[in-house]
């Protein structure tokens, strides 16, 4: 079975429905076979449409379309074929198989916070994943007027087997120093973020590649040592730029590509005038030059102070996420190697971190994914847990639903959704804070507003602290 959850054309305007963005695809001339992959979460400058993932075809049409409680970020597909993204309403990254299933999560160990930038799922199970690292740091000891009590944000990059055991971890406190941060970072604040990490690549002879964003740089790590082998970019740079004067700034996902030479996005931030642009570099480790091969700039220029993503396709193409493009609508781009662009989709007032393009040849089936056709709520994930956990939901018309938690005897823990909801798939983030570990279920009641359909559905779940 063949599930279209929303199948619209959109060459003109047309919204999805009510609570949804609009769409419009500008170019559309002929563009690389396959899906678009990305999570358009709303920008706060207009309509507060609700953040969801989707799966697009080139004419318009919607493959896989899932409602989320909040943002998502890295919206992707792993090499094993199965599906990955950043729920900021848990905390967590999750896995979904090539029918939309939940198999499992993940998140950084030994107590860091789990960044939301990047998750790598390797061939051999195991995983890369970013984690933050908070220190209390008299900063009046660092520069001078520096906050004494400052909150600093280091960053943990891990690898993860499959039974999530860190096999090796590095901390950028003990390679970086807090004044490798670039100008406009304020080092006199109370909060700061000195390295922002958002991209790991895993590099031709197995190191790692790092683009820490606040510093201006791409890093070389050993992964095996942890030692830097290199750093390009930044306040630290060993390479000589050749064929660009201005280098990169602020920059978003690096990665190694298959003729060898690396792609970024350069946002930006500290060019004079601004403006962002896709880059791809020949690197000579040996001799540290970086020469410029190829870039491209949209016309009219376009910035996007945050966010973005550069995907080199088989073909030669390169695709182009525009990330919190503040300039324009655009959102996603596809050029040729000549600069000449085969397919735009702007989404007013919407950003997504990412996007990308794969051609999926199977069909999406209907089993455990949720479609608006039906009344439908799924297990939570994950379960057991400890601290949150998501319940899915959708309903095929708009409803007055009631979803409470209950303990064991049947006592009200918490209602989680009272109200009318219009049709639609949602996702609800249910925390275990204030309750003891145990057996609880939840409890789904939805009833027609036209009073000719109604639902009643109840699951366990397990708490374990």
């Amino acid at each position: 079975i063949i599930l279209i959850i929303i199948s619209i054309s959109i060459s003109a305007q047309v919204p999805i429905d009510p609570n949804f963005p609009t769409f419009q695809i500008t170019v559309n001339n002929n563009p690389t076979a396959g899906q678009l992959l990305f999570s358009p979460f709303y920008n706060s400058s207009g309509p507060s449409n609700p953040p969801f993932l989707a799966i697009m075809n080139n004419d318009g049409t919607f493959k896989y379309i899932k409602l989320l409680a909040q943002s998502a970020f890295d919206f992707n597909i792993q090499p094993n074929g199965n599906y990955t993204y950043f729920d900021l309403n848990t905390g967590y990254f999750y896995e979904m198989d090539s029918s939309f299933n939940l198999i499992d999560s993940f998140f950084a160990q030994n107590g860091y916070i789990t960044d939301q930038h990047e998750l790598r799922i390797l061939l051999n199970g195991n995983a890369l994943i970013l984690g933050l690292d908070h220190q209390k740091i008299d900063m009046s000891k660092v520069v001078q007027g520096g906050n004494p009590y400052a909150d600093v944000t280091g960053c943990i990059l891990q690898e993860l087997d499959k039974y999530k055991n860190v096999l090796f971890q590095w901390r950028s406190w003990d390679h970086y120093n807090i004044t490798d941060a670039m100008p406009d970072i304020n080092l006199l604040d109370s909060s700061i973020d000195y390295v922002h990490a958002n991209a790991i690549e895993i590099d031709n002879d197995g190191n790692y590649l790092l683009s820490c964003r606040h510093m201006d740089e791409i890093t070389k790590i050993n992964h095996i040592t942890g030692d830097i082998i290199w750093r390009l970019g930044g306040k630290n740079n060993q390479f000589r730029f050749i064929n660009d004067t201005i280098g990169f700034s602020h920059q978003h996902y690096i990665r190694r590509i298959a003729n060898g030479d690396i792609t970024l996005f350069d946002n930006g931030n500290l060019h004079i005038p601004q403006f962002s642009r896709a880059v791809e570099y020949k690197l000579d480790e040996k001799n540290k030059t970086a020469t410029l091969v190829w870039e491209y700039k949209n016309d009219p220029v376009t910035f996007t102070f945050a966010m973005g993503s550069v995907q080199r396709l088989d073909n030669g193409n390169t695709l182009i996420g525009w990330g919190a493009n503040i300039t324009n609508n655009k959102q996603i781009s596809e050029v040729t190697s000549s600069g000449e662009k085969v397919f735009e989709l702007e989404i007013p007032y919407n950003w997504s971190y990412r996007a990308y393009r794969y051609n999926i040849q199977s069909t999406i089936s209907n089993n455990n994914s949720l479609a608006i056709n039906n009344f439908t709520m799924l297990q939570n994930f994950p379960n057991p847990f400890n601290p949150n956990t998501t319940i899915d939901y959708s309903i095929p018309v708009e409803s007055n639903v009631s979803l409470v938690v209950y303990n064991s005897i049947g006592e009200k823990i918490q209602d989680l959704i009272l109200g009318i909801k219009p049709a639609g798939n949602y996702s609800v983030n249910f925390k275990s804070d204030k309750v003891s570990s145990g057996i609880y279920f939840y409890s789904l009641t939805a009833n027609s507003i036209d009073g000719k359909q109604n639902f009643h559905s109840v699951k366990k779940m397990i708490v374990l602290k």
